[in-house]
Formats: C-alpha cells, structure tokens, sequence
C-alpha cells in the first residue's frame, strides 16, 4: 500500500511562456496578490469618512 502525502500547490504565471504553471504552495506569483491587497486597502481608507458620525457644532 503507498501512503500519499497531502500536497498542496498553486498556479503561477509563467511570463516567458505565457501560461500557468503549477508550482509548490511556497513559490510567488508576480505580485498581483500585492496589487488587490493595496487596492483593497484604498477602498477601505477612503470609506471611513462616509461611516463617519456627522457632529453639529453650534
């Protein structure tokens, strides 16, 4: 009986060729992970002020 071990994996670009590659959970894809979370992140400053309680001086 072969024992199989849990492997994990995830796609990566391959720029040179062109296509998808599989590749082990540990290597990097070309920053578009960074990309969404800064652009994510933007989204979320810029909604603070309009969940901002409104203050009347007077």
């Amino acid at each position: 009986m072969k024992r199989h071990l849990n492997t994990s994996y995830r796609l990566v670009w391959n720029h040179i060729t062109g296509t998808l590659v599989v590749a082990s959970e540990l290597a990097r894809s070309r920053g578009k992970r960074a990309g969404v979370a800064v652009a994510l992140s933007l989204a979320a400053v810029m909604s603070v002020p309009a969940l901002a309680a409104d203050i009347v001086v007077r």
